[in-house]
């Protein structure tokens, strides 16, 4: 036998569940069972069939997984199957991040749990407990405080992806706002509109929680608009209204960037009655398209919607713990006009 056809007969065929199942003589659906880390299995024998698929070569076919999944999701659609999200406190069902996780969820046949670690005493082994008792294998971490520790939640046996990047660790899949953009698009749009001395409002915890992607963004958009000096960062935790009002003053600022800190508008409204000023803009960093202030909408439904395309995406290929090489989907913002924040608008 010669050609191509020889060649061809000698590529090796791919494992199947079913190989695997014999070499372990062991039920085919047991098999599967355990790659889905479903409880019905033991931890340890779950573990055991992991091991031995992965030493034989087992890889699951996309499009078969895509498929059974699809067939679960019609046998369940009287109960329908559960993707959490968890958070320091419960997710305000109001939020558009919610509404986006919600209206995707149940577009796919699924209901969403909004779980509190604050409700279970910030320790991850209960909220083990209870992914495990409602046989929840999808989680989407909310943001998160600073220093936020969850290297105790069992990734392993979860698809689950981060919104944002303030979970610093484990790197699983993030989905976020693209901050560093907005800000090129937010100083971009005052520019047009007359402004060419644009500050930035902008406290320590915020820029550790973005991994410095407002500052960066900030920065790099003053270096590539020309040779103007960068005013420096307000940081408003450290200072008080008159600090604000000398630092707009001594910048000659006509626009201020700020994620939405409402304070600064008082502020900048108190400088206005009690000093001579001229008007300076406020622009949100954060917001969306309901919100009163201009500035960038982040198109929180659309992060919170890629967030469960993401999770749905690897329980169908039977992806889960944390990847080595983690995917990012960053959403761009849009302007918005909003209304004046000037002093007297």
């Amino acid at each position: 036998m010669t050609g191509k056809f020889a060649q061809n007969s000698r590529v090796r065929r791919p494992i199947t569940m079913r190989d695997v199942a014999r070499h372990l003589h062991c039920d085919p659906s047991t098999v599967s069972r355990a790659l889905r880390h479903e409880p019905t299995i033991s931890q340890s024998r779950g573990e055991w069939i992991r091991q031995e698929a992965k030493r034989l070569g087992y890889r699951p076919d996309p499009v078969v997984s895509a498929f059974t999944a699809q067939v679960r999701g019609y046998r369940r659609r009287k109960g329908l199957g559960t993707i959490a999200t968890v958070s320091r406190k419960r997710a305000k069902p109001d939020s558009c991040l919610f509404r986006g996780l919600q209206q995707e969820a149940e577009a796919h046949g699924y209901q969403v749990d909004s779980l509190a670690m604050d409700e279970m005493e910030l320790k991850p082994r209960v909220l083990n407990r209870v992914l495990r008792a409602r046989g929840i294998r999808m989680l989407i971490v909310l943001p998160v405080d600073w220093n936020t520790d969850y290297s105790g939640i069992d990734f392993a046996s979860l698809a689950a992806a981060r919104i944002g990047p303030s979970l610093k660790q484990p790197r699983l899949p993030m989905i976020s706002a693209n901050h560093f953009r907005n800000v090129h698009l937010a100083c971009a749009r005052l520019r047009e509109q007359g402004h060419f001395r644009i500050g930035l409002s902008l406290s320590e915890l915020t820029d550790q929680r973005l991994d410095g992607q407002w500052l960066g963004g900030y920065l790099a958009y003053c270096q590539m608009a020309g040779p103007r000096k960068t005013p420096p960062v307000f940081r408003p935790e450290q200072q008080n209204p008159e600090q604000f009002h000398q630092w707009i003053c001594k910048q000659r600022l006509t626009a201020v960037l700020t994620p939405g800190h409402y304070y600064l508008r008082d502020w900048l409204h108190q400088a206005g009655r009690d000093h001579e000023t001229w008007p300076v803009t406020l622009a949100s960093l954060t917001g969306d398209q309901e919100s009163s202030w201009p500035g960038i909408d982040e198109r929180m439904e659309e992060v919170g919607a890629a967030a469960v395309r993401t999770v749905i995406a690897r329980i169908q290929r039977n992806s889960t713990g944390v990847p080595d090489n983690s995917e990012t989907i960053l959403i761009e913002g849009r302007w918005r006009s909003g209304e004046s924040t000037r002093p007297g608008g």
